[in-house]
């Protein structure tokens, strides 16, 4: 019995040991993708990577040595597309935000940056299971994926009220 339970143990510790390693190594991997791809003159902080898998897709957060943050859209471990965004505070702007397309597969990739104040966004044009909003580097931060983007681009975002206090079209 006693045997039994060391070789589960001992079976368990190499289990999350293994997939402890995967996820490091993977990482990296994003982090050589993503600055394969980037302007020879960008250098990466390593420490700030974030990967948000969406389906058949994976947004990457990263932010360079000046603080800018990009965003890029990988599939298979090849960028697609991409977004950047100069660190500078939002003050009064609500939304900064950008668009990219990568026309072999007619994708999408929005992204920006939220003002503290607003607690939902809508993008018309997008399912709203589609928009996600996060935290990054201490930014409240959204992405979106699609392939039905219309433009002109609308979005529109709420404060806690529910008041539009932000669109971008009238």
């Amino acid at each position: 019995m006693n045997k039994r339970r060391t070789w589960i143990i001992l079976g368990l510790l190499f289990v999350g040991i293994v997939t402890m390693l995967y996820l490091n190594f993977n990482q990296g991997d994003k982090f050589d993708i993503i600055s394969a791809y980037a302007n020879n003159n960008v250098t990466f902080n390593k420490d700030s990577l974030r990967t948000y898998p969406e389906n058949k897709f994976e947004v990457v957060f990263c932010t360079d040595k000046t603080q800018k943050t990009h965003v890029f859209l990988l599939k298979n471990n090849k960028v697609l597309t991409s977004t950047s965004f100069v660190n500078a505070p939002l003050n009064e702007k609500m939304v900064d935000w950008q668009i990219s397309k990568n026309s072999q597969l007619n994708y999408f990739l929005l992204s920006g940056r939220l003002n503290d104040v607003i607690e939902s966004l809508e993008v018309h044009g997008t399912k709203p299971q589609d928009l996600k909003i996060i935290q990054y580097n201490h930014e409240k931060m959204f992405y979106s994926l699609s392939e039905d983007i219309s433009e002109p681009i609308d979005i529109q975002a709420k404060n806690k009220d529910g008041n539009i206090i932000y669109k971008t079209l009238p």
